[in-house]
């Protein structure tokens, strides 16, 4: 469970250029 939420949020942070999802969204200026 441990490793697949790693892995899961690793590979999400690579897909998102490195960035935590939160500063995904605020790249795209979608903060509420």
């Amino acid at each position: 469970d441990a490793y697949i939420r790693w892995y899961n949020e690793k590979r999400i942070k690579l897909s998102l250029g490195s960035r935590s999802p939160v500063e995904y969204r605020e790249s795209l200026g979608l903060t509420v």
